[in-house]
């Protein structure tokens, strides 16, 4: 696909401060893309003017946060905006922005609306303060004036349609394609990249990476593994956590279920040490309570690594053949049908790849292209 050379686009990323990590990959992957294909694209994004050194995380940080983000940064926006023939921006939770450019060819791109769903009441286990609910009201308010909203999952349409009240017309489906280039390694390599982390002789073992937040359902990640070691012929099976560092409660539940001795948690990985945690795990389990895309499945899969997921959408949809689906709130059964697509894992790895085959890089970007042609058209 070809646009005129004399299309410009402007894509608006996250505050940096915030270290929204996934959002600041995506924004990565959509600038580099773009040019590879050609078009003149210009990053854009609030600066820690008033922040400065301090952390975005609360306090007065997180206000002084917010004048950067939402007093200082529309006025530089709306100035780019004119510069260039579509805006995309690339993170819901910036959908304020949608009023500063209303008469511009813009869209945006909407991961979930998790944390729109909780400031509404829709998760009892995840409360959200008065100054949380009243923000998400503004992030509602700007996706439902957005001129169109590209949604990475049939799910994440499905909450926006409901939320927002607009037409099918104003939304479109973009996957997400892969943020690094994941797939087969050496076993050379993959020990290479293990043996920093304490792995060297890690036997088998499952892997899960994520963080601490409740939707990630970490405690069912904890029994689920701890029930599969009860069953006959998975006593050696050990578990592999990367990502955010286990809280207390996690830790107290892994005693709690016999597991601690059991339990490797590596923190924070590079992308090569990720890359060879998938390809040495016998399968990524992923038992989320809700997500809107679930960027491992796929990064598992490319690697063929099988995904065992939760069964809530859109996880079903993203996984495809290429996993195992389960009730994430019954351990037990949850365990069977680990130990059940382990038994034919071999199937499982060829489905898995050509599933992950589905999400790539070049697949998105053509996706967003063609979203863009028929704005600035």
């Amino acid at each position: 696909m070809t646009l005129p050379d004399q299309l410009r686009v402007l894509l608006v990323g996250n505050y940096l401060p915030d270290r929204q990590q996934s959002m600041l990959r995506f924004a990565e992957v959509m600038q580099r893309g773009l040019s590879e294909r050609g078009i003149a694209v210009t990053m854009t994004q609030p600066e820690p003017h008033w922040l400065g050194t301090r952390s975005s995380a609360a306090g007065l940080g997180k206000w002084l946060g917010y004048g950067d983000k939402f007093l200082r940064f529309p006025y530089n926006l709306r100035t780019a905006a004119y510069n260039h023939d579509v805006v995309h921006i690339l993170d819901h939770s910036n959908a304020t922005y949608c009023r500063t450019i209303a008469d511009r060819p813009h869209l945006i791109t909407c991961h979930d609306l998790l944390a729109v769903r909780s400031a509404l009441g829709e998760f009892a286990e995840n409360p959200t303060r008065w100054s949380g609910r009243r923000l998400q009201a503004m992030i509602l308010s700007g996706l439902s004036r957005a001129r169109l909203i590209a949604c990475v999952s049939r799910a994440t349409i499905a909450d926006v349609l409901r939320l927002t009240g607009l037409s099918q017309d104003h939304v479109a489906l973009v996957p997400n394609g892969l943020n690094h280039a994941y797939g087969p390694m050496s076993s050379e390599t993959v020990t290479q990249n293990l043996f920093p982390l304490g792995l060297g002789q890690a036997g088998r073992y499952l892997l899960h990476i994520g963080g601490n937040h409740w939707y990630k359902n970490r405690v069912g990640v904890l029994r689920i593994v701890a029930a599969l070691r009860r069953l006959r012929g998975f006593a050696d099976m050990r578990l592999v956590m990367a990502g955010e560092a286990l809280d207390e409660n996690l830790n107290r539940i892994a005693r709690d279920e016999g597991i601690s001795d059991h339990l490797h948690a590596v923190g924070s990985v590079t992308n090569e040490q990720l890359n060879a945690l998938y390809v040495g795990a016998q399968g990524l389990v992923f038992p989320s309570l809700h997500e809107g895309f679930g960027w491992p499945i796929i990064e598992a899969q490319a690697c063929g690594c099988p995904a065992f997921v939760s069964d809530r959408p859109p996880l079903p949809e993203v996984a495809g053949v290429g996993a195992v689906c389960f009730d994430p709130m019954d351990a037990n059964s949850a365990a069977q049908a680990i130990a059940t697509g382990l038994a034919k894992r071999d199937v499982l790895v060829e489905a898995a790849r050509t599933n992950a085959a589905h999400y790539s890089t070049a697949a998105m970007i053509d996706g967003y292209l063609a979203l863009y042609r028929a704005l600035a058209a």
